[in-house]
């Protein structure tokens, strides 16, 4: 846990959930907090999860696991949120542009992902976050956030709304304040909020 200033208050340890390559967090209607170890950057055939645990830290819930349909390689992802009882998973397109949207309900009985969309943009995509009103989500990529709209709790890039270019650091995690500022923090240890016009 942290401050707004970005000074560490404390920490939590998560019994039964390995730290591979954790790289983003979400948190449901429940309470309940997500960890996304979906990280990949070397490409290899690893196991891949998403951990449910708990609002107050204290136990892991369910090990969900993250399987991409009919990949010869497993891709890499960083950014992921919880909304509609679903995953909603962004691939980190290395060596071709833009990102693709998976999508697998948290209850579902199969455990592959479903392909949902996939949009073209020049920067890798590093984290993303769901409005508290479920009405508009973000991506964040080394120096640019994209908006987009939720219409009819529909989650895809049909509805872009803008861009806002920020200066091009290592920019890896965002998360909503209220309805209107994110923050985001990169690599160099650097936090800013960012409100909507």
């Amino acid at each position: 846990r942290i401050d707004l200033s970005g000074k560490l208050l404390s920490t939590y340890p998560i019994e039964q959930a390995t730290n591979v390559d954790w790289e983003d967090l979400s948190q449901d209607e429940k309470g309940n907090v997500y960890i996304a170890d979906i990280g990949n950057n070397a490409h290899h055939n690893r196991a891949l999860w998403v951990y449910q645990v708990m609002g107050d830290l204290e136990k892991v819930l369910m090990k969900i696991p993250v399987l991409y349909p009919q990949k010869q390689v497993v891709p890499d992802a960083e950014a992921m949120f919880v909304a509609n009882d679903s995953l909603y998973i962004f691939t980190k397109n290395w060596h071709q542009s833009g990102t693709d949207l998976y999508v697998r309900k948290i209850s579902a009985h199969t455990d592959t992902l479903q392909h949902k969309a996939h949009i073209q943009l020049r920067t890798p995509v590093t984290g993303a976050a769901i409005s508290p009103k479920k009405n508009k989500f973000v991506l964040i990529s080394y120096g640019k956030i994209y908006y987009f709209r939720i219409i009819e709790r529909q989650i895809d890039f049909s509805n872009p709304l803008y861009c806002i270019k920020f200066p091009h650091k290592q920019t890896e995690s965002i998360a909503f304040l209220d309805e209107n500022v994110v923050i985001i923090t990169n690599e160099q240890g650097e936090m800013y909020r960012v409100c909507e016009n």
